[in-house]
């Protein structure tokens, strides 16, 4: 990546970073398609995330700023161009903290708890879709772990972050295989909110049994037939978010004070991250 020892030296960091795994109290915790990730030791640690484009951190600022202080999101504020930096989630991703299968795959949760998850993800998308912005890449990986007594679930990795508004087909980048059929196809204007139902289902499948899409195994009809509504492979046929959080299925597994704290904490109606003195309400 050109430029990175540079962007390293303007924010204090050794530039020997870009090439080594481990050097001065900061460690390298995985590349990707599009990015680099570090875990800074310092108190309290903080993860530094390098992009390899500017659009790719733009997305991520623009997102920051529409979200504020939401508490649905790992917090986090981009520094120039290229790079941001992230409060680290000692507890990791659904991935770190309950592990995975020798795949990649998430091993199966409880399903009281994969219940929990999917019930506050879909209430964090909902905040995100109210104020016109699109995810995009909900996985396992993206779905951090921020108390797992009192379970509380946020969403992080903001890069892909696309407005509503914006009808550009463009590339599909998200992770295969929670891409919805129209992202992987390459459909016109396939960036709606139905792809992120999609990647909640597929989400939800893989939490649920371990496994990508095991046609042969059992779930009980009802939490089933909830997933296939999400994953149908036409987005118009796929439900709704408010649809979905109505559905039974969270009513029998979540209590109604369960569900009304949840609701309290990820519905906000206005949330100014530059209001300092101005709470979230």
């Amino acid at each position: 990546m050109s430029g990175v020892c540079d962007l390293f030296k303007t924010y204090g960091l050794n530039e020997s970073l870009a090439f080594e795994a481990d050097v001065d109290g900061v460690k390298l915790l995985h590349r990707s398609y599009n990015s680099i990730v570090y875990k800074q030791r310092s108190n309290p640690p903080v993860i530094w995330k390098l992009y390899d484009s500017n659009e790719a951190c733009e997305r991520e600022r623009q997102a920051f700023k529409i979200l504020g202080e939401y508490e649905g999101i790992v917090p986090g504020e981009t520094k120039g161009c290229s790079i941001s930096k992230h409060k680290w989630m000692k507890h990791g991703t659904l991935t770190d903290y309950y592990g995975r299968h020798g795949n990649g795959l998430c091993k199966p949760i409880n399903i009281s708890l994969v219940i929990n998850i999917i019930f506050q993800i879909l209430l964090i998308l909902q905040h995100f879709h109210s104020l016109g912005l699109l995810h995009l890449d909900i996985k396992p990986d993206n779905i951090f772990v921020v108390d797992p007594i009192n379970p509380l679930f946020s969403l992080g990795d903001f890069d892909l972050c696309h407005s509503v508004k914006n009808t550009d087909s463009g590339t599909p980048r998200g992770t295969y295989p929670y891409c919805s059929p129209e992202a992987t196809s390459h459909q016109k204007n396939w960036r709606t909110s139905a792809a992120d139902v999609y990647s909640v289902g597929k989400t939800f499948w893989e939490i649920m049994t371990g496994e990508d899409y095991p046609e042969k195994q059992i779930l009980s009809p009802d939490i089933k037939a909830l997933i296939l509504t999400m994953i149908d492979k036409q987005a118009e046929k796929r439900s709704t978010i408010n649809t979905l959080l109505k559905n039974p299925v969270f009513e029998k597994y979540l209590t109604g004070r369960r569900r009304r704290y949840l609701q309290r904490k990820f519905t906000i109606q206005t949330c100014d991250r530059f209001a300092k003195k101005k709470p979230c309400v």
